[in-house]
């Protein structure tokens, strides 16, 4: 593991701080008040670096930028098509499991990089927005004639 940076310390307390998942820039401009001199460029490698060591974990969202996530345990996220924002699901055990199971008994080998459910969260559900469009479906989730 390289040497620890006061940069990117700066850096991991924000992302640890927040429960929002935030992206980049959001960090960028949270942390810049610290540290007035640092860029963006820096913040981009030190996430990615914190995310390579396993201390934050990076979210990739389809045409959204990368968001970046504290917590280390496996669990899933929701992100409201309303408000954009993404919320913890924490995992009781049961998907998990069945993804589990379909695992060995396919022998294949997988890794889980977090899970994303898209929906409505519950504020803007009570607020009666309709905002739902659910995508498209990805080529990556067709069918798979081999199961």
């Amino acid at each position: 593991m390289e040497r620890s940076t006061v940069q990117r310390e700066y850096i991991l307390k924000e992302v640890s701080s927040r429960a929002d998942h935030p992206g980049a820039f959001d960090i960028y401009k949270s942390v810049k008040v610290s540290l007035p001199n640092i860029s963006l460029a820096t913040v981009y490698r030190n996430l990615n670096r914190l995310a390579k060591e396993g201390r934050v974990t990076k979210i990739t969202l389809p045409d959204e930028p990368e968001r970046y996530d504290h917590v280390s345990e496996s669990h899933f996220h929701l992100l409201c098509e309303c408000c954009g924002l993404l919320f913890d699901i924490p995992e009781s055990g049961g998907l998990f499991l069945i993804i589990d199971e379909w695992i060995a008994k396919s022998k294949r080998k997988f890794f889980f990089t977090g899970g994303v459910f898209r929906g409505v969260c519950p504020d803007c559900a009570g607020k009666s927005k309709n905002c739902f469009t659910p995508a498209a479906p990805d080529d990556n989730l067709k069918s798979n004639k081999e199961n």
